[in-house]
């Protein structure tokens, strides 16, 4: 997967055409919206889909339509939402995660594949498009990631559900879920600030700066 995410924008944008490259950042784009919409079918054939669980009030939910958004119309601030959702939030739900979640070999398997495909929509702006972040981006996605953590609070107290764990703590394995109820809810807000800071270091290092469009 780590080679398809590199690899793969870089042997594009190296020998396919403008025209081209546009074509192909559709084509992603179409595909991580069908998957994720079969990927719900599939959970409804299956009998584990539920509204408590399988909205996209989540990061890589909301990362998924935004990441296929952002390779359409290349905006820098949905750039910079899926920068920092998508990659904080894919590479810890790919490496640590909810096992609890894979009912069937295919949950275990479309939750590789939509994470997967998050990472690669960014790792394509930031190598096709050379895409970087802004001034500011930082202070931006830690509000907005707030203000989203009010929204599925709200979301939790109409249908019962544990949207962005703000109810009880993941089955996962963190050092930062300490404690109960609300205790280890702090913890993942620092973990989150720390994880944007630490994915904001590389665009200090990259080089110039683009401007907001």
């Amino acid at each position: 997967m780590f080679l398809t995410w590199i690899f793969m924008p870089k042997l594009c944008k190296r020998f396919l055409s403008k025209t081209e490259l546009n074509l192909i950042a559709k084509f992603i784009a179409v595909f991580m919206i069908s998957f994720d919409i079969g990927d719900d079918f599939i959970r409804l054939y299956f009998g584990t889909w539920d509204y408590k669980t399988d909205l996209p009030i989540h990061l890589c939910g909301f990362s998924i339509y935004l990441g296929a958004i952002m390779l359409l119309n290349k905006k820098q601030l949905i750039f910079e939402l899926v920068y920092f959702w998508g990659l904080g939030g894919a590479i810890q739900a790919i490496l640590t995660p909810d096992v609890t979640t894979f009912h069937t070999p295919w949950h275990a398997f479309s939750s590789q594949v939509s994470h997967g495909l998050i990472i690669l929509s960014v790792s394509w702006m930031l190598i096709v498009e050379n895409k970087r972040c802004t001034n500011g981006s930082l202070l931006r996605a830690i509000l907005i990631t707030n203000l989203m953590l009010v929204f599925a609070g709200f979301v939790n107290y109409l249908i019962d559900s544990n949207y962005f764990y703000l109810c009880y703590k993941p089955n996962t394995v963190s050092p930062f879920l300490i404690g109960d109820w609300p205790y280890y809810i702090m913890g993942m807000e620092i973990f989150g600030i720390l994880m944007m800071i630490i994915l904001y270091l590389p665009m200090k290092y990259l080089g110039k700066q683009t401007d907001t469009k």
